[in-house]
């Protein structure tokens, strides 16, 4: 698989193999007409002067895109994938199937993993991330509440079949969207400059999680009942509904539109705070001491930052 992928046409003009990378953009685009696209990444590429460092990542629009990565890694996987994916026997079995219709059961989904995983793929670029990603966070939430019901009420006829339905349907909804779209969107999110390490961190940050879930589900099952920890898990879904609403769209934007939805929330969200402050009838000083609470610039001491997107060192 590896001999398949290409090198990234960025990379090749930073160690200045343009017509490599020439060749590359218009296998990859489709079409002849890149160099626009070429020269913008040698300008970007002489800009380019340090790597961004941990302490700028906190600041500005940085702050906003590195908490986006860290969301996303956390609430896809903390939204209890693997609460399923490893307890699915002892779950079945709960809700009435006998040891050998569990795994069964359990293999059923493995495979319903599987194909939809590879229907996911094909969804993402046609439909969206953020679009795919709303649609596959409510189906979760609606799932998770189904398969909580069916613990919380007395066992009836069908339940059993009720909770493996609700079991599956979970699957395919987090197959088609946050197990397809999670590393994509941490991937998509961050400049070149930023990319290293808000990656890496949302990485820790889901393996965390990940960890989390798997130390915590068996307790959490045994000591709270089946019912209440799938409540947990729905509420869990439920945040990541709402978050979904605010992963900006990265469909067919380059990294630098990305940055500038980022750098404009960043503003509008300044001007506000501007409005108010202002609207409070602070002196100039308390203005300065709550601007510096609030993690913001104070206005007029703005000073102009080098480098990709304005993220550099300051000047």
């Amino acid at each position: 698989m590896i001999q398949f992928i290409t090198e990234s046409p960025r990379w090749l003009i930073s160690i200045n193999r343009r017509e490599e990378a020439r060749r590359i953009l218009i296998n990859l685009r489709g079409t002849d007409k890149v160099e626009k696209e070429l020269r913008i990444t040698e300008r970007l590429n002489e800009k380019k002067q340090h790597e961004v460092s941990w302490r700028e990542l906190w600041r500005g629009p940085a702050r906003h895109i590195m908490i986006t990565g860290a969301l996303v890694a956390f609430l896809c996987n903390a939204c209890g994938i693997n609460l399923v994916i490893y307890f699915a026997p002892q779950i079945l079995q709960s809700s009435g199937f006998d040891t050998n219709t569990a795994w069964l059961g359990t293999l059923g989904l493995g495979a319903t993993n599987v194909v939809f995983t590879l229907v996911g793929m094909l969804m993402v670029d046609k439909i969206g991330r953020r679009p795919l990603l709303i649609g596959g966070a409510i189906g979760l939430t609606l799932c998770m509440i189904l398969l909580a019901s069916t613990f919380t009420f007395a066992p009836f006829a069908g339940s059993d079949w009720l909770a493996l339905t609700a079991l599956t349907g979970y699957i395919i909804m987090y197959a088609i969207s946050p197990g397809v779209i999670c590393f994509l969107i941490i991937s998509e999110i961050a400049p070149l400059r930023a990319r290293a390490k808000v990656t890496s961190l949302s990485i820790f940050i889901n393996f965390t999680a990940n960890l989390m879930v798997a130390l915590l589900s068996l307790p959490m099952l045994a000591r709270l009942g089946a019912a209440s920890t799938f409540w947990i898990f729905a509420v869990i879904c439920a945040s990541l509904v709402w978050f979904s609403f605010h992963v900006p769209e990265t469909r067919g934007k380059s990294l630098e539109d990305v940055e500038l939805y980022f750098r404009q929330r960043y503003r509008e969200r300044q001007r506000q705070m501007s409005a108010r402050t202002a609207g409070s009838g602070l002196s100039p000083v308390h203005r300065a001491q709550a601007a510096r609470q609030n993690g913001r610039p104070i206005e007029g001491t703005e000073r102009p930052m080098t480098g990709v997107g304005g993220w550099g060192r300051r000047r």
